[in-house]
């Protein structure tokens, strides 16, 4: 884009800023699935798919990691639009697998702790795949990764 355009178009850096939250908000959302009636395993292995999935996802990831450890102002359009809205479902499916509620603080943390499996393999990926000696995840780890996490999701509950 030429930016000489950035201010008839967004109104400067910032509203270019929040077009891009705007943006992530809709492709995770979208990536992850409409809430439904499903259980805690199946909605962690879309929530995984859909961080770890595309050619923009450590673009994603970075963001995401920047506005955890120093919040924008914009962090609050992430928030309502994406975080917060997928750990109150996955709050929903902890307290199903587990007869509390879905708001006590203990099902707060499972329900974070559950999330977190998939954050590492997000955030912490370059550890990963250094490991397993690549340069970048396939297609095929994804899958990998994403069924672990639900596997694991699950079992943690057990």
């Amino acid at each position: 884009m030429n930016q000489s355009a950035i201010p008839y178009h967004f109104g400067g850096k910032e509203g270019v800023y929040a077009a891009v939250i705007d943006h992530l908000v809709t492709e995770l959302g979208e990536a992850a699935g409409p809430p439904g009636d499903m259980l805690l395993a199946e909605r962690m292995e879309r929530f995984t798919r859909a961080i770890l999935h595309g050619a923009q996802a450590r673009d994603r990831i970075l963001l995401i990691a920047r506005e955890q450890l120093n919040p924008t102002t914009h962090y609050d359009r992430l928030f309502a639009g994406f975080v917060e809205p997928m750990h109150r479902e996955i709050c929903v499916l902890v307290a199903r697998a587990t007869g509390a509620s879905a708001d006590d603080h203990l099902t707060i943390v499972k329900a974070h702790a559950v999330i977190g499996q998939a954050l590492g393999f997000a955030v912490a990926q370059t550890t990963y795949l250094r490991r397993v000696r690549r340069t970048r995840l396939s297609a095929e780890d994804i899958d990998v990764i994403a069924e672990v996490v639900g596997e694991m999701s699950r079992k943690a509950l057990q």
